[in-house]
């Protein structure tokens, strides 16, 4: 069987699987910087019906993730994903999170 023009399955799967690095909490990262890597698009488990994004980042040195139900974000990312990796910070503006 000559497979030198066959395509692995790898090349073109996308496996539905978990962002790695440590979880951390929206509040503990707004101000300050972060280098954004990686995000996805799940269904909320706190907020059933509602979009939640996992995002991947690196904050002194770690991999870290965190978990948002926030529309802007969503949003900005979603335009702006072409973009990654990127350097932001996220800023609380009371009714709603942005990246800055």
């Amino acid at each position: 069987m000559n497979t030198n023009n066959v395509k692995r399955f790898s090349d073109f799967a996308k496996e539905d699987i978990n962002l790695s690095g440590d979880k951390m909490q929206m509040r503990d990262i707004f101000g300050k910087e972060i280098l954004v890597k990686a995000y996805r698009m799940l269904d909320s488990k706190a907020a059933p019906g509602k979009p939640c994004m996992q995002l991947q980042f690196e904050l002194d040195g770690r991999e870290c993730v965190v978990f948002t139900t926030s529309v802007v974000l969503q949003r900005q990312m979603n335009e702006y994903d072409s973009h990654l990796p990127f350097v932001t910070t996220i800023k609380n503006m009371r009714r709603y999170h942005t990246f800055t």
